[in-house]
């Protein structure tokens, strides 16, 4: 779990710094997990408040969604970063979800 939430931390960390340049929220490249990332702005969350949105955000969303409910990605990192007025959470997934194919295993019915 450590790895993946060194992985987390670190995104975060370099992505912010571009977007506080005025770049925009990228994916790691060659990134070997599953990612979800989400960024807040003009309010001054907690920590604890910035990833339960960014969960209840990508719960939300189809593609999101399925890689935070994802069965098999049974490890979890996360990181937060700050800079300029924004709160970036990153979360990395091993192994990653989304595969075609395993929707049906991995994803369970409500």
């Amino acid at each position: 779990v450590a790895k993946v939430a060194k992985v987390a931390q670190a995104w975060a960390s370099k992505l912010i710094g571009s977007i506080a340049r005025g770049g925009h929220l990228q994916h790691r490249p060659n990134n070997k997990f599953g990612e979800n990332i989400w960024m807040g702005s003009g309010y001054k969350f907690t920590d604890e408040e910035a990833v339960k949105n960014a969960v209840k955000s990508w719960y939300d969303e189809i593609r999101h969604f399925t890689q935070v409910v994802w069965k098999s990605s049974s490890k979890l990192g996360v990181g937060i970063a700050r800079k300029n007025g924004h709160i970036l959470v990153v979360a990395n997934y091993d192994p990653p979800g989304n595969y075609q194919g395993q929707y049906a295993n991995n994803v369970r019915r409500s």
